[in-house]
């Protein structure tokens, strides 16, 4: 039995690192394919907003900064937009606006 487990933390730390290599070698400026998968990014790490938790990157993502970089997540699906820091279904008040000027120019 314990050489099973080890078999399948040995098989799953060789997937990890293909995987982790095969995400260097991407663009940085490159978007993720999926929403759902977070990208690193380069931020500066400060204490105090560490502990208040992501705030908004735009209006449809969040950034975490940490330690070691920081995490872009995207907002999709059912919580398309960012509000402070925090997906929602509703826009904040400057991305409303922001959708509105857009939605006027497509309309034109």
């Amino acid at each position: 039995m314990a050489a099973l487990i080890k078999f399948t933390v040995f098989v799953v730390v060789v997937i990890a690192m293909a995987n982790s290599q095969r995400v260097k070698d991407l663009p940085q400026d490159m978007p993720p394919d999926l929403p759902w998968i977070p990208k690193w990014v380069e931020c500066e790490f400060d204490l105090e907003a560490y502990k208040n938790g992501p705030i908004c990157n735009d209006c449809s993502s969040t950034i975490h900064c940490t330690p070691v970089g920081g995490v872009v997540r995207n907002c999709f699906g059912w919580t398309p937009y960012c509000v402070n820091g925090r997906c929602t279904k509703e826009p904040s008040a400057d991305c409303a606006e922001v959708e509105t000027v857009t939605d006027q120019i497509f309309e034109a």
